[in-house]
């Protein structure tokens, strides 16, 4: 087993060990963000609004990825922490099958059903042309787009998030690369950013299929796949947590899009999309923090190590709280950099964008505890409770938020400010749960 789950961890190295999951999701945020970079200036406004409509649609994907793989990676950890090491290598090879299976049969329905789903969506007549150039392209990489989320928490679970960040960042270059070859000089437009992504989502993938395939030197590695009932049943119910909290993005965006319209029109679609990809950015070094040392967690329950599982939540509480203000800080400062990526030659969208980065900003002080206790108990075999936190702050507080503050007077402020007071009210839950948990689980 390697070092990195067995050993006793200190606040320094737990903070190492989750730094490549860290950068891996930053990295994974950014994929989507540098399209829009490139379609924003070099194809036109209503270009990246109609790649914000998809949005939504790649989050759903990214969900149902997390649905199976987190859980999936709470029921390995565990197991490898109990020395059941033959049942965690089956485990890996079905939950990975099933991935494969699942995105070949989403690949099909994605394309019978586009012109539906996109107009759920919120594609305007205007703006559906270019929305389905770019969900086509994606469409044909929904295998790759499944596999590269699921190894992400394979990798660490494995012992090697470093291999996971490397592959990572290398689809992250390649992305950069790609859509500039593909929109800049083979002048493709959207759909060149979508090709360009979709082969960024690949490179992962087929690393992990190949690692996984012929790794002999870890405990983890592909074996003969058998269907396991049991096995599926848990990685569901642990990873629902993970998957609304990824699901919220989806809900978000869709929102914002449906929502913002009515008080800024379509320019207002644009300015949504600037403001949410800061939001995906800043939200996963706190989201990527607690994936990391998630199967740390995981591994020292198993064993029943509780002192040092108190001291991993100790510690990691500390670090999320330092993180939330450090992400504050740091998006109020760059919000003019920030939108000057995308609207630099707009005015009136970049004065939009910025307004709703800095009210947008206020969430990044709860979010921080929100998801690492929702992860945490997942992470803890308890995911009811995980998810029933997460749907609180997606379906009971961010939805009435979003209804309640715009006709009150506060207008677009009132959209932009939905998402922090959700957060809010999430915190006052999280630490009630947090509270009332602590003796039975004893961190």
């Amino acid at each position: 087993m390697s070092n990195s789950l067995t050993k006793k961890h200190s606040a320094g190295s737990l903070l190492r060990f989750a730094m490549p999951t860290i950068v891996m999701t930053v990295f994974m945020s950014l994929y989507t963000m540098v399209d829009g970079i490139f379609v924003a200036n070099f194809v036109s406004a209503d270009a990246l609004a109609g790649l914000n409509l998809v949005i939504p649609g790649l989050s759903v994907l990214v969900a149902l990825s997390v649905l199976i793989s987190g859980g999936g990676s709470v029921v390995i950890s565990r197991k490898l922490g109990e020395g059941k090491e033959d049942e965690a290598r089956s485990d890996l090879t079905f939950l990975v099958a099933l991935t494969v299976g699942s995105g070949i049969l989403l690949t099909v329905l994605a394309l019978t059903f586009a012109r539906p789903i996109l107009m759920f969506l919120g594609a305007t007549e205007s703006l559906y042309d270019v929305a389905h150039d770019y969900y086509q392209v994606l469409s044909m990489f929904i295998v790759g787009s499944l596999l590269q989320v699921q190894f992400q928490y394979f990798f660490v679970t494995a012992g090697a998030p470093t291999l996971g960040l490397v592959c990572v960042v290398a689809g992250g270059v390649s992305n950069v690369i790609l859509d500039y070859v593909f929109i800049v000089a083979l002048d493709l437009g959207i759909r060149g950013a979508a090709l360009a992504t979709g082969i960024g989502y690949s490179i992962p993938a087929v690393v992990g299929l190949v690692w996984f395939a012929f790794n002999r030197k870890g405990l983890l590695r592909f074996t003969r796949p058998h269907f396991n009932a049991s096995t599926l049943k848990e990685s569901v119910v642990n990873g629902v947590a993970g998957m609304i909290i990824n699901l919220a993005g989806a809900v978000v965006t869709w929102l914002y899009n449906r929502v913002i319209v009515l008080y800024l029109g379509e320019i207002g679609i644009s300015a949504a999309t600037i403001v949410l990809y800061a939001r995906f950015m800043f939200n996963s070094v706190l989201s990527g923090y607690s994936s990391g040392v998630a199967p740390v967690i995981s591994f020292n329950y198993g064993k029943q190590d509780f002192e040092q599982v108190k001291l991993l939540f100790r510690t990691s509480l500390k670090a999320v709280l330092a993180g939330s203000v450090l992400v504050l800080v740091v998006s109020v400062l760059a919000r003019d950099a920030i939108v000057a990526l995308f609207a630099s030659g707009d005015p009136v969208l970049a004065d939009m964008a910025r307004r709703g980065i800095l009210l947008f900003s206020i969430s990044y002080i709860f979010n921080g505890v929100n998801t690492f206790a929702a992860t945490l108990f997942s992470s803890l075999s308890n995911g009811k409770l995980s998810a029933f936190m997460a749907s609180m702050n997606t379906f009971v507080f961010l939805i009435g938020a979003m209804f309640l503050l715009p006709p009150v007077g506060l207008g677009a402020d009132g959209v932009w400010l939905a998402v922090p007071v959700a957060e809010l009210l999430s915190l006052f839950l999280s630490v009630y749960l947090l509270k009332k948990k602590q003796s039975e689980y004893h961190y």
